[in-house]
């Protein structure tokens, strides 16, 4: 009929939305898909005597624009002679696939690895009586936005050297019970030695919980002067 028409907004969502006096439809604020993917409105028509209505949704359409972020700790335990060292892990909100890299020439990032979904592993295990402390400087990508991470990976000390007994020989005066203490030396820090004596005159003495030798009975050098044994720690 040529009648002037007037258009209005309503439902759920209306006040999202801003309707110009030339029906333009605009977003009040840009819409953000990880706060809300879809809106909902109804829009309406008349002429003043008849009104029509429809049903309108609008769907967000996902953009990368956030950036990835790491979600793990800046220090990291790890025994010795273990060479993977943990997962790397980051949150992107778009839900974009993530790729983990070393950055280049800083830290110790030249003796590690990193695979492409974050695995972190020595190239070498790593050995604590060599070195005890690494640092590695690891990267994350979403292919447009990128975040950087300062790990700082502390090693611990494993039970994986052998003890080495320093004590060759005693020498005591007779009627003395005690012979004397085995000394031994560990290269490993979280070890507490045993001590034992075995061999060919072991039935004479004993030996303490902290490695003390001791005779059964005080000896006799007139009935014998040296005695023979193994000591094991």
């Amino acid at each position: 009929d040529g009648d002037d028409l007037t258009i209005t907004l309503g439902g759920a969502d209306a006040d999202s939305f801003n309707l110009s006096n030339e029906n333009v439809l605009t977003f009040i604020n840009a819409p953000d898909y990880e706060t809300k993917t879809s809106y909902s409105f109804t829009i309406s028509a008349t002429d003043g005597i008849d009104t029509v209505s429809k049903d309108i949704s609008v769907l967000i359409n996902n953009l990368n624009d956030n950036p990835p972020i790491f979600n793990i700790g800046n220090n990291l335990n790890i025994e010795e002679n273990i060479k993977t060292i943990t997962t790397v892990t980051a949150l992107d909100a778009d839900g974009d696939s993530l790729v983990y890299s070393l950055k280049s020439n800083v830290g110790d990032n030249n003796q590690l690895n990193i695979s492409s979904d974050g695995i972190l592993s020595f190239i070498t295990a790593a050995d604590y009586e060599t070195k005890t402390l690494y640092t590695a400087v690891i990267l994350v990508t979403d292919g447009v936005f990128n975040d950087e991470v300062t790990i700082t990976i502390n090693i611990t000390d494993a039970n994986d050297n052998t003890p080495v007994i320093v004590t060759s020989s005693f020498s005591l005066d007779e009627n003395k019970s005690t012979a004397g203490s085995i000394e031994a030396t560990d290269a490993d820090t979280n070890t507490v030695f045993s001590y034992s004596v075995t061999g060919t005159d072991a039935s004479f003495v004993s030996v303490s919980e902290t490695g003390n030798i001791i005779f059964l009975e005080s000896p006799d050098y007139e009935t014998k002067s040296s005695y023979l044994v193994d000591l094991n720690v």
